[in-house]
Parts: C-alpha cells; sequence; structure tokens
C-alpha cells in the first residue's frame, strides 16, 4: 500500500520570504519560492484586490531572491538575484544560473507589474514572452556576468574559505601584490582585490554574527577612505551590457521587464528616493535612481561593509567595515561624501540605528569575537551600547551588560537587533535574567541607565519592530508556548503587553509601517502564508495548490522528556496511520541544525526547516513514527540550554539528548526498538554520525547531510589550547569510528560553503577502509549548504525514504505501511 500522498505534493506549497509592508502601509511584498523558482509578488493590505507577480522568472535554477526593500514612495520593489546574495563565490547546481549567478539588483516598478503566471505548480512561460533576452556570453572567467570584468576594476575573487574547519591558505598563494594608488575619481578602475588579498566572506549559514576571517590571514593593505563625488558620474556602459533591456514591452499587459540597476548586493534606497547606496566587493557603491546606468563606488576601504543604513533626512549613510578581528561603524557624509569613524577600537561593532531627528546614531560593541566557536560560552567580556553626535564625533556609553548571564551578546533570530525609538528609548534583546527579553534605556544621557524589562518572565524573543504610531514595539516571542511563536505589542515606556496573534498559529516574521502590520503565519498543516495581522486575511487569495494535502497531514504532538542528566527535553511526535495488525512501527528521530534552532510543531518561518518539517509527515504517512527532538543548544529554552556545560566541541554534551530520545522511544509500546533510524543536516548530521558511531546497537542506519564528522582542524591553530583540541578529537564522530556497524547514507553539496565537502569525504574512505558499516554516498552537484533548488530538495528526500526503507523494514525493502488500516 502507497502513502496517501506524494512528497512532490507535500513540498507543492509555496514557500514565502522576505515580506515587507510598503513605507505607506497600503501594499506589501514578498517572494514565493514555487518549485525552486522565485519571484516577487506584492498584494494590497487595506484596500480589496488580488495578489500579483512583479516579476516572472521562470525555472528550478538555483538562483535565489532576496534583500528586498521598497522605494521611498512605495512604487516600486527593490531586490537583489543571485545564486549568492553577498560577495561569496556563487555555487551553480549544474551551471543552470549562468551569467545570473553573481549578485545583482533590479527594480520592479507597481506600475509595470508582470502579468500573473501560471498556476503555482505549472510551468511558467518562457523569459522571451517577457521581452528578457538570453545573457550576452560570459568570457573570461566564469563569474564574470559582464562583458568585460576589467572595464570596472573588477577581478573576480578567489573561492571564499568555507568554514572555520577550513584552513586558510598562505597569502603568497594569491600572489598578490601592493595596492596602487587610488586615483581619487569615482570611477577610476578599483585596483584588482587580489591585490588587497581581500577574500569575500564566506556567507553566515548558522550564525549571524560570524565574523571574516582575519585580515592579515589574507594580507589586506590597511587603506581607506572615501572616494570622489559620485554623484555627477560619467556613464557607464549602455545598460544592454548588463544584459538588461531597458524599453522592450513584454508581450503580455505591455509591463516592462524589471530594471537591472547595478551589480552588488544589500540595495538601500535613500529615503529621499533619489539615490540607492548598496555593497559590491566589500565596498559601498551607489547610484542616482534617476539614472539606473550610472554607479560608482562611495567608500573604498580593507574591510567589507555591511549594514548600509541611511539617515532618515538622506543626508548620511552609516555602515559597518567588518576587518575581521575587529570591525567599526563609520558616517558617510553625502554632500562631501566624507567618512568619519565613531571611536573605532579592537572591539567589533555593529548594528547601526539613527535617532528620529537624525542627529545621533547609535550602535552595539562587542568586546569579545562575536564568531561561534562551538562550545559552551555563557559569559564573557560584557558587550555594551554606544551612542554618537553626528555634528561632532563624540561617543559615549549608553548603557553596558552586567558581568555574567547575558555578558556576551545574543542576538536575536531576524531583524534589527537594536531601535532608537520616537519615544527617546533605546530596545534591545538582552538575556540578564537567563531568557532572551527586550529592554529599554533612555537614549538622552542620564544618571540612571538601568534598563527596564519590557517582556518579562519565562520565554524568549525572536524579532522586534517599532511601532510608531501605536508607541510600542511589536515583537514575536513563546512566551505562553515555549515551542510556538506568537506576536505581542509592547507598549512605551511603560511595557504593557498585548497579543496581536492567536496563540494557536505559528506566527513570526512580522513587518509594520503606517500601522499596518503584516506576518508569516502556519499551523500544523498549513503551510507558512502571508497575512495582514488583526484582521488575518492572507494576502495571496489563490490559496495552495490543490494538490497539496492538507487535510491528510497530522497534527505533530508537542512532548518532553527528561535527558541522561535529567535536563527537560522537548519534541514533536508525528504519529503515523495505526497498524491494522497491532504491530509495532518503525521509528526515526530528526535532528534540527544550528544549533541554535527550534523545530515546531507547525510549519516553520525557515524554509530549509519547512522542508524537513515536510519529510517528517511524508515519513508519518508512510508508517514510520518520527520524533523531532530539540536538543540542548538550541534556542528557545533560555541561556542556560542553548550554552551548556561540556557543549559542542567542548564535550558533546548534546549527544546525551540523542541519547534520551532512543530511550524514550524503546519504552513506547507501539515502536520496534530494533528499527529505529535518525537523520539530520549539517549540526543535525553531526548528531546523526554520533548517533550511528557511538550507539550502531541502538540506531538500525542513519541518513546524514552536509554534517561534521572531525571537528580537530576548526581548533588546529596557534593559540588553541592543548586540552581544547583533544576534547575536540574525542568529541568527533571520528573518535568512535572503530565501532560503527549501522548502515549509513551521506548526502553533501559539493559547492558547500558552510561545511566542506571534504568532511564527508573523508568519512565515506574512513568507513570504507574500516569496513565495519555500509555506506553509500551522493553528491550533489555544484549546490550550496542549504539547497537552492527543488529538485536538490526531492532527490535527497527521495534517497532518504528509500534508504529508511530498505533498512527499517523486516526483511528488507518492505514498504512499511503495507499493514495499515
Amino acid at each position: 500500500m502507497t502513502a496517501g500522498f506524494s512528497l512532490a505534493e507535500v513540498l507543492a506549497a509555496p514557500f514565502p520570504s522576505e515580506l515587507l509592508v510598503a513605507p505607506n502601509g497600503e501594499y506589501a511584498a514578498w517572494v514565493w519560492n514555487d518549485g525552486g523558482c522565485r519571484n516577487v509578488w506584492v498584494a494590497p493590505t487595506i484596500a480589496a484586490g488580488p495578489a500579483r507577480a512583479l516579476t516572472a522568472y521562470t525555472g528550478d535554477d538555483g538562483v535565489t531572491i532576496g534583500q528586498l526593500c521598497w522605494s521611498a514612495g512605495g512604487d516600486a520593489v527593490i531586490y537583489t538575484r543571485g545564486a549568492c546574495l553577498d560577495d561569496s563565490i556563487p555555487p551553480d547546481p549544474d551551471g543552470l544560473a549562468g551569467a545570473q549567478a553573481a549578485p545583482r539588483i533590479w527594480l520592479a516598478s507597481m506600475a509595470q507589474a508582470a502579468p500573473p503566471p501560471p498556476a503555482k505548480g505549472h510551468p511558467l512561460p518562457s523569459p522571451l514572452a517577457f521581452g528578457r533576452l538570453p545573457p550576452p556570453p560570459v568570457t573570461g572567467h566564469p563569474l564574470a556576468p559582464l562583458p568585460s570584468p576589467l572595464a570596472f576594476g573588477q577581478v573576480p575573487p578567489p573561492p571564499a574559505m568555507e568554514h572555520p574547519l577550513t584552513p586558510l591558505p598562505s597569502p603568497l598563494a594569491f600572489g598578490r601584490l601592493p595596492p596602487p594608488p587610488v586615483t581619487g575619481h569615482p570611477l577610476a578602475p578599483l585596483p584588482s582585490p587580489l591585490a588587497f588579498g581581500q577574500v569575500p566572506p564566506p556567507p553566515a549559514m548558522e550564525h549571524p554574527l560570524a565574523p571574516l576571517p582575519l585580515p592579515l590571514a589574507f594580507g589586506r593593505m590597511p587603506s581607506s577612505s572615501a572616494v570622489g563625488h559620485p554623484l555627477a558620474p560619467l556613464p557607464l556602459p549602455s545598460p544592454l551590457a548588463f544584459g538588461r533591456v531597458a524599453s522592450s514591452s513584454m508581450e503580455a499587459g505591455g509591463a516592462v521587464a524589471p530594471a537591472l540597476l547595478a551589480a552588488g548586493h544589500s540595495p538601500a534606497p535613500s529615503p529621499r528616493g533619489d539615490l540607492l547606496a548598496y555593497v559590491r566587493d566589500g565596498q559601498v557603491w551607489g547610484l542616482r535612481l534617476a539614472d539606473q546606468g550610472s554607479a560608482s563606488c562611495w567608500v573604498r576601504q580593507p574591510g567589507h561593509c555591511t549594514s548600509l543604513t541611511w539617515s532618515p533626512d538622506g543626508a548620511r549613510l552609516a555602515f559597518v567595515s567588518a576587518r575581521g578581528d575587529h570591525a567599526m561603524v563609520g558616517i558617510l557624509d553625502i554632500a562631501s561624501m566624507a567618512v568619519r569613524w565613531l571611536a573605532p577600537g579592537a572591539q567589533h561593532d555593529m548594528a547601526p540605528v539613527w535617532s528620529p531627528d537624525s542627529h545621533a546614531l547609535a550602535f552595539i560593541r562587542l568586546a569579545d569575537d562575536p564568531a561561534p566557536t562551538y562550545t559552551a560560552r555563557p559569559s564573557g567580556k560584557p558587550w555594551s551600547i554606544w551612542t554618537a553626535d553626528v555634528a561632532s564625533g563624540a561617543v559615549r556609553c549608553a548603557w553596558r551588560a552586567a558581568d555574567g548571564d547575558g555578558s556576551v551578546f545574543a542576538p536575536l533570530a531576524s531583524g534589527p537587533q537594536l531601535l532608537w525609538t520616537r519615544c527617546g528609548r533605546l530596545v534591545f534583546p538582552w538575556e540578564g535574567d537567563g531568557w532572551l527579553h527586550l529592554y529599554a534605556v533612555t537614549a538622552e544621557p542620564s544618571t540612571d541607565a538601568a534598563a527596564i524589562d519590557l517582556t518579562p518572565g519565562p520565554g524568549e524573543v525572536f524579532a522586534m519592530q517599532e511601532d510608531a504610531l501605536a508607541g510600542g514595539v511589536v515583537c514575536v516571542a513563546n512566551r505562553d508556548r515555549r515551542d510556538g511563536r506568537r506576536l505581542w505589542r509592547c507598549e512605551l515606556p511603560g511595557g504593557r503587553l498585548s497579543a496581536l496573534s492567536p496563540g494557536d498559529a505559528m506566527t513570526d516574521l512580522p513587518s509594520l509601517a503606517n500601522g499596518v502590520i503584516v506576518a508569516l503565519q502556519s499551523d500544523g498543516r498549513t503551510p507558512l502564508r502571508p497575512v495582514v495581522i488583526g484582521s488575518g486575511r492572507d494576502l495571496d487569495d489563490a490559496g495552495l495548490p490543490a494538490r497539496f494535502p492538507a487535510a491528510r497531514l497530522v497534527e505533530p504532538q508537542s512532548v518532553a522528556f527528561a535527558s541522561l542528566d535529567g535536563l527537560a527535553i522537548h519534541a514533536q511526535i508525528f504519529l503515523p496511520p495505526p497498524l491494522a495488525d497491532g504491530s509495532r512501527h518503525p521509528a526515526i528521530i530528526h535532528c534540527h541544525g544550528g544549533p541554535a534552532r527550534q523545530m515546531l510543531p507547525a510549519w516553520h518561518p525557515t524554509e530549509v526547516y519547512s522542508k524537513q518539517y515536510a519529510l517528517n509527515q511524508y515519513l508519518a504517512s508512510r508508517g514510520y513514527l518520527v520524533l523531532s527532538v530539540n536538543y540542548r543548544g538550541g534556542t528557545g529554552y533560555g541561556l542556560a540550554f542553548r550554552e551548556p556545560p561540556a557543549f559542542g566541541a567542548g564535550g558533546a554534551s548534546e549527544y546525551q539528548d540523542v541519547e534520551a530520545a532512543v530511550q524514550f522511544l524503546r519504552r513506547r509500546g507501539d515502536i520496534d526498538p530494533a528499527r529505529i533510524g535518525i537523520y539530520g543536516m549539517s549540526y543535525g548530521g553531526l548528531l546523526t554520525a554520533l548517533a550511528l558511531a557511538r550507539d550502531s546497537a541502538l540506531f538500525a542506519a542513519g541518513v546524514d547531510c552536509a554534517g561534521v564528522f572531525d571537528w580537530s582542524p576548526a581548533f588546529s591553530g596557534a593559540g588553541v589550547p592543548e586540552s581544547l583540541r583533544r576534547t575536540a578529537a574525542a568529541s568527533s564522530p571520528l573518535a568512535a569510528i572503530e565501532q560503527w556497524r549501522s548502515p549509513v547514507l551521506l548526502v553533501h553539496a559539493d559547492a558547500d560553503l558552510v561545511v566542506p565537502v571534504e568532511q564527508t569525504l573523508a568519512l565515506e574512505r574512513t568507513l570504507r577502509a574500516t569496513g565495519g558499516a555500509e555506506c553509500e554516498t551522493i553528491l550533489l552537484s555544484g549546490e550550496s549548504h542549504d539547497l537552492l533548488r527543488h529538485a536538490s530538495w526531492l532527490h535527497f528526500f527521495e534517497a532518504t525514504v528509500a534508504w529508511f526503507g530498505a533498512k527499517l523494514a523486516p526483511g528488507g525493502a518492505v514498504d512499511p505501511q503495507q499493514n495499515h488500516t
């Protein structure tokens, strides 16, 4: 008997991301990923009206869309499109992205909305139907989308270092020379990035604060300055050099295709509506939106620029220059093109935010290196918040964390990390009482700088946005349900809390403007949808695809059990249909990645975990009981849970939670203890390998995607204590390789910039050499860590289902659902 639905059907719902309301609150924009094809959509939030596509891209090509922002007037959406959305070398699955792989910034006008593509789940028409021309032939370097990168001073960067586990090469390996003099004219060709020894940073996939590698490791030269004045630049080559068709009409509806603005990423339109700032090759670039083909470098410096933030009056641009072992905040004056650095030092400064009157700036200063260590770090040198007077450049410390709990900065999962509200309060996350709460201090100098807890009690905050009209902050928290997400409004300055979204729904990633709040919402059966908070109206009136099996999905059950040391561990159970003959089910344990993540009893707001939730539903439909475990080291349960003793490379204390999970399953009367498997991706892959290596007697089989199998390379550098080296090696799955007997399917993307594919290849060679365990390997050619193509997810999941079907069913490859009623 087959399952009641297919993998393709349970993955058929499009995934929304980047939800953003327009400045006037009248429209919202988001990205639909429909079967690997991503497009920008918009819909009215107040007036009635259908959702419509602003773009009409086609194909499951591994090209993503992100970094959405509205123009100042709300009449256009600006976005970045590419196989990566930063300066790292983009993956290109099977060569499908081609010249689209490098990130580029586009503008889609609301007045020229593309006709809606066909019903979701059906092929889109050819790009030629919308006036698009094929990209020009790629010459020279495979990543050079422009006819001649040298015309812009661009030399494609060498491959980015992939992961802390990858040793850094010698700077001499790239044949770097000292940089030539800066010429001063904004259109003068930039020196080769190789001359500065700049290697683009890898994407911070697992931690939002992961810094760049040490600059000296790449031979960066200490030069910085703003250049010329870029607001009257010489024209660049024709827009056709970028593959843009500036005035061609789409055949359907006469709408004009989105305009290509620039090669680069992280667009930031000025509040005046005239300028666009963005990042290109680590530098700050800009252009006038009125003449979209003209761009110039605004700030040239030796670091990698991030966090472009305009002052409300549009006169200045704040940014962060990350330089490996330190980061500093700079302010660019647009009129003079001069940069002022705000008290630069050996710290890591981040998250600049302007005062409402544009006269001051606040930022977060970290005394400790923010890079993830994959060991417990519950305390350290206290972090602080500083404010700067823009006119004088004078800075002062507005607040400093206390020693002990909360002294190490813990970021919110998404959105801004610091707000300067219109009522004069600085709002920020802090773990002062062991939970990640929102706190507020006055932004003005005061003798009483005590922070007020705005979200007291057990529970954590995951995101925040200012609600200026209501005089407060809207936040996402799990105050009343540890494995949930709910929207709350916190009034300022008093701090009174009120719920904005239903308690039985998962609501996250809010956006608000002019009193309108939109967010992404799901439950156990209904995937994530963009909705208007208050009315609950779905912004996309087309609803779910007809073939999506919502009615046939199960509602996961939230459970808790004691770990081996007594710590309470939370999980979700996906129950299969009952067996007619009363026989026992096979079971599968699912371990999420991160590790600072949390699985939910609903469709997840993060796409990779939404995919894994779909697989858990499908496995349950085929007769497996699935237990998705929120092991220690994850978020949602407080500081002590996220930073436990002997964690990760410091002792693998989180593995005892996996051991407790299998014992929890073995105590159930409906589970066959001889048919328990385990799977996970990334950090979940590490735990899968630990389970199979240390406890083959408990786990009959496993599937491991992009896992870490040896901590040693990450702890082999100078200055690492020998005791930590030994502990890291002993905490690795490779330490128990001789007793590994359970069969394993290894899956890895060979363009993974987060966990090097060499980890999987080394494990495969070692397992084959020892001969103790059956091992098969699937490499996903050209794919990234998070798998950009829908076809890659299907391949991974179909192989997983087949592997467990062969290894967990009694007597071989038998459908475990064959005895279902």
